[in-house]
């Protein structure tokens, strides 16, 4: 949530089905919205969708294909800007990427839900819940002409349940859902089958015990990376997300950390494949990323609702949720940087539907979502919204990068409040590079916890100066890594207060708690009036949530935006 008074936006967080609001100091009114984090590449595409037809019921599946925009869903008429002229066009629709305006030509009424849409270039894939498209019998799997949607006749692959993920590699079409058989082919909830003609794959076989969301597919093919609702493959425990071998569909032995969290609703992947991005759902509200070599999470962030969606594109990973996040409940989707998780603050636009934001496309033309809004950015836009490229980014600026050296005190005193003032003398504390802390094992600047593991230090300080001109900055953004909680003062005054209790902070105060994020950045904007001419000074304290706890963590950075 916002707090009234404040010039800092809180991040909220939802952890076991509970919402935890990430407590800030009151300075300012709320102003602008932030920056992009460290590292982060500037989003090209306009805020602002283009004006054109929409849909009247929400779309589950967009797709990019050239110059047209294909959006399936639950609907049964498109309609043009301000409602009129209407067309019907059931379940399945094409868009001018460039105008909005309905491919007229192009027509493919499915009898029941469409989920899912991929390409080969040559052909539109349709997975979901119909059993006829455009007329013809198709159990929920079929291919369809590009330009007229006629339905390809030398295709069939017929599910006896819903599909709800499509994934095209070289001449094989990968298919996820509920369905048990396909072609009549005894097939657990996932299949591979010939993108021309639909015949199964006989040797490709994994054998989910439960529905299949997602699907992507290494670059060289011979890994295939599975996400849903099952907590087995193959008889072998792999809770929601497995990797099977892209050849036989036999597990691999590759097992991502923490993949228990919730169900996956979506997958992508990096164009090298060393990392896997997911959207989780249940509980976590999260979206993710792995390490494919080691297994190893590298970051991820927590919404308020399920996360529905998720795409890399431009360096930056774009994902959709509903509920809401960081105590907004307009914002159903966020842009976070593919290597580090921080998040692009200069891009968040207001979606006015609680489902918000069911999947995502994105080219160099456009960024394409697809939901249950009716409008986005304050445009009528229903269904879909083609946001296109060609957005003027304000210029930015490192005022303190990650992974910088601060001055930090490890020795378990108590240093009241004068370390937190610029003329304080730290000359005498030790120095090192972030992330700093200890018992993770990722630390670039290991920290003492003191001579005894079961009293260890309360707090740790950590101090760095940095100058800069605030007449010539418009907005400034503070990202924050902290395990368990932190304070944060700018030139002796408190600015930022994380997983912290009210009331007066000393040495021995706990943390509120121990939390599940400690690899998370947070993103706070922080008002240029805090700021002086010169040399600035960050204290930030950094406190356990109890003696025994096993780790610390540190890190953090400041850009900002010139006028």
């Amino acid at each position: 949530m916002d707090f009234v008074g404040s010039g800092i936006t809180g991040v909220v967080m939802r952890r076991s089905g509970r919402v935890g609001v990430v407590m800030v100091a009151a300075l300012l009114a709320v102003g602008a919205l932030g920056l992009p984090g460290v590292g982060a590449a500037p989003v090209a595409f306009s805020p602002t969708p283009v004006a054109g037809w929409s849909t009247n019921g929400p779309v589950y599946a967009v797709l990019i294909v050239g110059d047209t925009v294909y959006a399936g869903g639950n609907f049964t008429q498109v309609r043009g800007p301000g409602g009129s002229p209407t067309m019907a066009r059931s379940r399945l629709a094409a868009f001018d990427i460039h105008t909005g305006a309905v491919r007229a030509g192009f027509s493919a009424d499915a009898n029941d839900v469409v989920r899912s849409l991929a390409t080969d270039g040559t052909r539109l894939f349709v997975g979901g819940s119909f059993t006829t498209i455009k007329g013809v019998s198709r159990s929920r799997l079929a291919a369809v002409d590009l330009s007229s949607g006629a339905v390809n006749t030398g295709f069939s692959a017929n599910t006896n349940s819903h599909v709800y993920a499509l994934r095209v590699s070289q001449a094989r079409l990968f298919v996820g859902g509920s369905f048990t058989t396909i072609k009549g082919v005894s097939r657990g909830k996932i299949a591979a089958v010939s993108t021309t003609s639909g015949a199964v794959d006989g040797a490709f076989n994994p054998n989910a015990n439960d529905a299949v969301h997602g699907i992507v597919v290494s670059p060289d093919g011979t890994r295939v990376y599975v996400g849903g609702d099952f907590t087995t493959i193959g008889g072998v425990s792999r809770p929601y997300i497995a990797t099977v071998s892209g050849t036989t569909g036999a597990l691999q032995s590759l097992v991502f950390q923490h993949s228990s969290y919730g169900p996956v609703i979506d997958l992508d992947i990096s164009p090298t494949g060393d990392r896997v991005y997911a959207a989780l759902g249940g509980t976590e509200n999260q979206v993710i990323t792995w390490n494919t070599g080691s297994g190893n999470r590298m970051w991820f962030y927590q919404v308020d609702g399920d996360t529905q969606a998720v795409k890399l594109f431009g360096g930056n990973v774009y994902f959709g949720f509903h509920e809401g996040a960081i105590g907004d409940g307009t914002v159903r989707m966020l842009v976070a940087d593919a290597a580090t998780g921080a998040l692009v603050n200069t891009y968040r636009l207001p979606i006015n539907s609680f489902y918000g934001v069911w999947d995502i496309d994105a080219s160099a033309t456009a960024l394409v979502l697809g939901g249950e809004f009716t409008t986005v950015n304050r445009t009528s836009v229903q269904g879909v919204a083609i946001l296109p490229s060609g957005a003027v980014v304000p210029s930015t600026s490192t005022l303190v990068a990650a992974g910088s050296t601060w001055r930090y005190l490890d020795n378990g005193t108590n240093q009241g409040t004068a370390w937190r003032a610029g003329t304080f003398n730290d000359s005498a504390w030790k120095q090192g590079a972030a992330e700093l802390g200890y018992g993770d094992g990722d630390e670039a600047t290991v920290v003492s916890f003191g001579p005894n593991a079961n009293q260890k230090y309360v707090t740790t300080y950590f101090r760095r100066q940095f100058s800069v001109d605030p007449s010539t900055l418009s907005t400034v953004t503070l990202q924050l890594k902290r395990d368990d909680g932190a304070v944060v003062y700018l030139n002796g005054t408190e600015i930022v207060r994380s997983n912290m209790p009210a009331g007066t902070i000393t040495s021995t105060t706990l943390a509120a708690d121990a939390g599940t994020t400690e690899n998370q950045f947070f993103s706070y904007t922080i008002p240029t009036s805090a700021l002086v001419n010169g040399s600035n000074t960050l204290a930030v304290e950094v406190h356990q949530t109890n003696r025994t706890s096993s780790d610390v963590s540190f890190d953090l950075s400041l850009a900002a935006t010139g006028r």
